[in-house]
């Protein structure tokens, strides 16, 4: 089975899966019937996600639990670090409990941490020590201005060679360079899936 890219729009292409739609429940169908591209997290293939990466396209993705979750942060975790993108920068966006602590987890697991992984809301940061680099978590809910956000001198992690995944970044992104990999978490149905999100990932 293969994806298909059209990319006749420019770099960001439209991607059109063969298997979007198909195993949805109907009420992301209602609620993102826009998304005729969304895919559920078990049928991505590496090709799917490389594209993203490379910056061709953009991705909706289904997860249905926490579990799935993980695991596609557990992908996207292998992909970059077997390019030894050094700097990769990765943005985390969405509400309160969508999933952004949970991609961290996945994504700090599959390259060696064995710590617990936990939001660093009062300390802002977290370093973790993988296997051959370094995860920086970051986490800016509780700060109002980009002016805090420059006094904290986080330019020269950005600029590092580690991992830098970013939860509550809007106030940063001034401060970020080149092309950051964004995902934005999105709650489907609280009342009948609270478990279940719909994560945009694509290049900034």
């Amino acid at each position: 089975m293969k994806s298909e890219y059209d990319l006749s729009q420019g770099a960001r292409g439209k991607f059109y899966h063969p298997n979007a739609h198909m195993t949805l429940p109907v009420e992301v169908r209602r609620e993102f019937e826009s998304f005729d591209n969304m895919v559920p997290c078990p049928d991505l293939l590496d090709a799917d996600l490389q594209a993203v990466l490379n910056g061709k396209t953009s991705l909706q993705v289904y997860s249905a639990s926490p579990t799935e979750t993980r695991a596609l942060a557990a992908r996207l975790a292998q992909l970059i670090t077997g390019a030894n993108a050094k700097g990769e920068i990765i943005l985390l966006m969405g509400d309160l409990g969508s999933g952004k602590t949970t991609f961290v987890q996945g994504f700090c697991h599959a390259v060696g941490v064995a710590e617990k992984i936990t939001s660093p809301t009062f300390t802002l940061m977290h370093v973790y020590h993988g296997t051959g680099l370094d995860i920086y978590h970051f986490d800016f809910y509780r700060l109002t201005s980009t002016a805090a956000i420059a006094g904290l001198g986080c330019e020269e992690y950005f600029e590092g060679d580690g991992i830098s995944l970013i939860e509550w970044p809007e106030l940063a992104l001034p401060f970020l360079p080149g092309r950051a990999l964004r995902l934005k978490f999105s709650m489907v149905d609280f009342v009948n899936q609270p478990e279940a999100r719909v994560i945009e990932i694509g290049r900034a």
